[in-house]
């Protein structure tokens, strides 16, 4: 049985990152950065891992290996397919704009010239570093998935240990991993835990003994995940307020970055807190995913994928306009709900599409 929670977070996670990728979106001040220390990359690649173990453990358990194996990569081949689709259309945009505009951000694209640009990125020499994370999740899927599936019981514990001590190894070495971290901005050596935690979970949700109730009953955990949670939120208005004189509490734009890069503890722990009290008081029951934009939610964290890679295309095309024009505020949040629309209606035409399909 499909989780709706599951295609709702995905979902969202999708128009926050379009929202916190835009260069002074008002609508930033709502999003999920906002409570604390995580984002909705946290969101996104943690939904991706717990969709990939609860999609790819059903494969393996009805069809086995070999299967499975297929299933992998022809779902990494369609990633890359999408990634160069985005990509090139994210290149062109953005060359074009240097040309004609004279736009000073170049949005990771590497070289003024299309060609060049073009094929760094179809070689994967240089992603733009707003489709990078497609990049990062075919490497995910492609070595997480099948490592965690194919071990069992302690075993898969043992391979969950490995990946928290290769995450571990990059706080403290982080200079190592830094060309990686250059390449996709996001360190795939750091951020690959929390996939595996999401790959791991999700496995386990489709076991006869799931971990995920069992951890739901802790009491300790639940009021840890809450003064996680509420600490970092207090925070944040702390520091946002000029009334309070904590100017030295304020974390520096490059300490920020390099904590995300990383996936820093402090990030990790606050993600993970909102995600226990989300399993905790938001059920699958839950009277709001009847909700007209519930749903939409719902059926745009089905087709993730094609949505997302929208989504870097909109996100150039809209940061170009802000810093070409200068927008009001009611022109940027016109701008917001037509972009928001247009994922509303790409997500609704596909899955009418499938539907179609299916018949």
């Amino acid at each position: 049985m499909r989780d709706p929670r599951i295609d709702f977070f995905r979902g969202l996670a999708i128009y926050m990152i379009f929202v916190d990728h835009v260069s002074g979106d008002p609508l930033a001040k709502l999003t999920f950065h906002m409570l604390g220390f995580s984002d909705a990359a946290e969101l996104f690649v943690f939904i991706s891992g717990l969709a990939c173990g609860i999609a790819y453990s059903r494969v393996f358990a009805r069809h086995g290996f070999s299967v499975l194996t297929l299933s992998i990569i022809k779902r990494a081949g369609r990633i890359y397919l999408y990634y160069v689709l985005s990509s090139v259309a994210m290149i062109l945009l953005v060359i074009t704009a240097m040309t004609y505009m004279e736009l000073p951000n170049t949005f990771g694209v590497t070289s003024d010239q299309p060609l060049p640009a073009i094929s760094s990125a179809v070689f994967l020499l240089s992603p733009p570093h707003l489709s990078g994370i497609l990049v990062l999740y075919i490497i995910l899927t492609l070595i997480i998935v099948p490592a965690l599936l194919v071990s069992r019981g302690q075993t898969r514990n043992l391979t969950l240990a490995v990946s928290g001590m290769a995450w571990l190894a990059c706080q403290f070495f982080s200079d190592y991993t830094a060309p990686l971290t250059h390449h996709l901005f996001l360190n795939p050596v750091a951020w690959q835990f929390l996939f595996a935690i999401g790959v791991t979970l999700g496995i386990e949700r489709e076991s006869k003994q799931p971990l995920w109730p069992n951890l739901l009953r802790l009491r300790w955990a639940v009021r840890v995940a809450w003064a996680v949670v509420l600490g970092a939120f207090f925070y944040r208005i702390i520091v946002a307020n000029s009334g309070f004189n904590v100017a030295s509490w304020k974390m520096d734009h490059a300490i920020a970055n390099t904590m995300k890069e990383n996936l820093s503890p402090l990030r990790l722990v606050h993600f993970l807190g909102v995600a226990l009290l989300v399993a905790v008081y938001f059920r699958q029951d839950s009277p709001l995913l009847n909700w007209t934009i519930a749903k939409s939610l719902i059926t745009t964290g089905m087709h993730s994928l094609e949505v997302f890679s929208l989504c870097v295309v909109l996100t150039v095309m809209v940061n170009i306009v802000v810093l070409a024009s200068g927008p009001s505020l009611g022109d940027r949040l016109i701008i917001d709900s037509i972009v928001f629309v247009l994922f509303a209606i790409t997500a609704a035409a596909l899955e009418h599409r499938r539907a179609v399909a299916l018949r």
